[in-house]
């Protein structure tokens, strides 16, 4: 038997996580069944792919069903995971003539049952009795009752060398790193010989949706190693009540991951040669408030800053030399561990809320040395009477004193934030009110979304609806002012020496991704070879140049 298998990321990095975690998990059966990843879905030789989907808009939703769609007619095995999975049309879903699996948030360890045709660790007896029992007492959790089913641990030690490039079709059953430590489990199913395994998960999917958090020590293929970079999700869910999203019926409330795990991957992290470190969670500013009672980002940012650059292990780091030059694949440069392992690292913090964010926070978010200067304050508007509509708690003259402190504690400080145009009840006035917000800030990084309204969020049942061409003139006259702003950015970058990370290259130019400037979302910088002044250029390495 062979799994050979492909995958699609249709979601946004905190969704990527759990597919790297999940393609972690396949990987470390490599010993007992012969596993290939090819990078092109669409290969002959792929026979499974992951469609990790995105339910958060309808377009998403959209998206989701024509990618299950034109795989299906393709003829591959179809594993379906993500956002989608909690909004599912399941009229759909019967359409398709290859859905292999439906992993739901709550079961990631039906894994091995992908791969061998078996489930591992449910208890579907258990189960229903959870079921009967949480409708007699609506006090308790349902996790309490899945912890009660009496899985034992089985541990594998384990632990391999990594590298796996977006670019690179790997064929990575013993290539990719693992890392560290994971955990399967087994336990008693009731007539588990005769129960379907997609009956089984069809049944969890009915309960109610709790996002996995995973744990540090559990497997997981880092893909952005090769370009120095990954992402850190600390905690799953959202708390908020902003009635324009549905994450909170999506993922659920927020579930923090414990300190000690967080560190843990960290360490990891490190050990697999990640030196820029990207914390993500739907509301990193509330952190903790879960599990300790209250926000403890800065106490877990104090810990991170802490971890000693010792490697885990000892030894040199080998470069297994995934692919060859010659077929365009780039092998992850080794790094000795024996002589430190990364010397030094850095991090970045995304999802960042100003409304429990205090003037006292910028003040000590100063004191992180490792912190980069990179704030993602989503502000999605500036006007306190769509803000109100909105469901976000926060008022102007705090907004206004926040991005103040940031400049002058901060002066190489990089923002970045989004807006949303058209949100209902939206008057000219509060549409000029966010056209001079953005002007006098002068935002490195803009996302500018189009308000449509979304069927499951509370914002479509409001008032005052707006006109689609006038919200089409307001898109197009907050672009013309954004032209404006980054244009300004470049004539002041032009001339001045940046450090960063070489995403691409040829014998001529290079296309580099400006340390500041966060991976994926925003614009990186194509220079000419000669501007760069280390002439030595590998994918992932760190060079400085000039615009």
């Amino acid at each position: 038997m062979s799994f050979r298998f492909s995958s699609i990321n249709l979601g946004c990095s905190k969704n990527l996580v759990d597919l790297e975690f999940a393609i972690g998990e396949i990987l470390k059966y490599s010993e007992r069944t012969p596993i290939e990843y090819i990078e092109d879905p669409e290969d002959p030789e792929t026979d499974y792919v992951i469609v990790n989907t995105c339910g958060f808009l309808s377009s998403a939703r959209a998206e989701s069903e024509d990618t299950l769609r034109h795989y299906d007619r393709l003829g591959k095995k179809l594993i379906l995971m993500g956002c989608y999975v909690s909004v599912k049309d399941d009229n759909f879903l019967s359409s398709l003539k290859n859905l292999h699996s439906v992993v739901p948030f709550i079961s990631y360890t039906t894994i091995e049952g992908l791969l061998f045709g078996k489930t591992v660790g449910i208890d579907m007896s258990a189960i229903v009795r959870a079921k009967v029992a949480m409708k007699q007492s609506k006090e308790k959790k349902l996790t309490e009752y899945l912890n009660s089913i009496g899985e034992k641990s089985i541990k594998n030690t384990g632990s391999q060398e990594m590298g796996k490039n977006d670019n690179i079709r790997a064929k990575i059953a013993e290539e990719l790193p693992l890392g560290c430590r994971s955990e399967t489990y087994e336990g008693s199913t009731a007539n588990e010989e005769t129960q379907d395994l997609n009956t089984k998960i069809e049944v969890i999917s009915h309960l109610p949706k709790k996002a996995f958090v995973w744990k540090g020590d559990e497997v997981r293929a880092y893909i952005h190693a090769p370009f120095g970079y990954e992402y850190l999700k600390i905690a799953e869910g959202c708390d908020n009540s902003c009635t324009f999203c549905i994450i909170p019926q999506i993922r659920g409330k927020q579930t923090s991951r414990k300190m000690e795990d967080i560190v843990k991957e960290v360490q990891v992290m490190l050990a697999n040669n990640i030196r820029e470190i990207q914390i993500i969670a739907q509301d990193t500013t509330r952190y903790g408030t879960d599990l300790y009672g209250e926000p403890k980002l800065f106490e877990l940012l104090e810990r991170i800053e802490n971890i000693a650059t010792t490697p885990l292990w000892k030894g040199v780091v080998e470069d297994r030399g995934i692919g060859s030059e010659g077929e365009g694949k780039h092998p992850i440069p080794p790094t000795p561990l024996s002589q430190g392992g990364i010397q030094d690292f850095k991090y970045r913090l995304y999802y960042m809320y100003p409304d429990i964010l205090t003037l006292e926070h910028v003040q000590r978010l100063k004191s992180f040395k490792k912190l980069l200067p990179y704030f993602d304050i989503p502000f999605q508007h500036s006007s306190e009477h769509i803000l109100k509509r909105m469901g976000r708690h926060y008022d102007e003259a705090h907004v206004e004193a926040f991005l103040t402190s940031i400049r002058e504690n901060f002066p190489d400080a990089f923002i970045r934030t989004s807006f949303i145009v058209g949100f209902p009840g939206e008057t000219d006035a509060d549409f000029n009110h966010l056209i001079e917000f953005v002007k006098r800030h002068s935002f490195e990084s803009v996302g500018v979304f189009q308000y449509h309204d979304e069927a499951l969020a509370a914002s479509s049942k409001l008032d005052q609806k707006v006109p689609e061409a006038v919200v089409n003139q307001r898109m197009k006259k907050l672009a013309k002012v954004l032209d404006e702003v980054y244009a300004k950015h470049a004539k002041a970058a032009r001339g001045k020496t940046f450090s960063g990370y070489v995403m691409d290259f040829d014998e001529k130019r290079a296309i580099i991704r400006r340390e500041i400037q966060a991976p994926e979302v925003d614009e990186y910088d194509e220079v000419k070879v000669s501007a760069i002044q280390d002439k030595e250029l590998g994918i992932g390495k760190f060079v400085e140049y000039k615009l």
